[in-house]
């Protein structure tokens, strides 16, 4: 590999690893305050992998859905958030959908470009007094950035941090 090939990828990943937080959205005009996790202590968690033949690539690196499902599972929990499956997350108007987007590209032979999501849905009753509800994200916070084959498990390190930022979050405001 070149010096010019690694002086490019070395801005690359610079470029890519910058971190977003979205965070919980200022006052608005109708009022709407940050307090957007304020109130709910019920969750569901649905992990979004990659589309194939991404997921298939990342599985053989130890990446697995479940695993992350599992891990995001425990430290919520650990938190002393109760944690449902989707279907009773469904028929609870008071639960919340934590998801967490994992999307993944490989560009070129060297590095899988990754992006992580974690963002939490909440329901809004469309009328009173009906059963009817829409989903409004909340809150969301993630990361870019890219990773050799060989460093893909540190996606579940990567995971935790965003789902610690969550936590302290959720817990300043409950």
């Amino acid at each position: 590999m070149s010096k010019y090939t690694c002086i490019i990828y070395s801005i690359l990943l610079g470029i890519f690893s910058a971190q977003t937080n979205a965070g919980s959205p200022g006052a608005g005009p109708q009022g709407f305050t940050n307090s957007s996790l304020k109130g709910f202590h019920t969750v569901a968690v649905h992990i979004d992998p990659p589309e194939a033949p991404y997921y298939a690539d990342i599985s053989r690196y130890g990446v697995s859905r479940t695993k992350l499902e599992e891990q995001v599972t425990k430290r919520l929990q650990d938190a002393g958030i109760h944690v449902i499956s989707l279907a009773q997350a469904i028929e609870d108007p008071a639960a919340a959908l934590i998801e967490l987007r994992l999307r993944v590209a490989m560009p070129n032979n060297l590095y899988y470009s990754i992006g992580l999501n974690l963002s939490v849905r909440r329901k809004a009753t469309l009328a009173p007094g009906n059963n009817a509800y829409y989903s409004v994200e909340t809150w969301s916070d993630g990361l870019v950035g890219g990773l050799a084959q060989s460093d893909l498990a540190k996606i579940y390190s990567y995971t935790s941090q965003i789902v610690d930022r969550f936590i302290a979050a959720y817990q300043t405001q409950n």
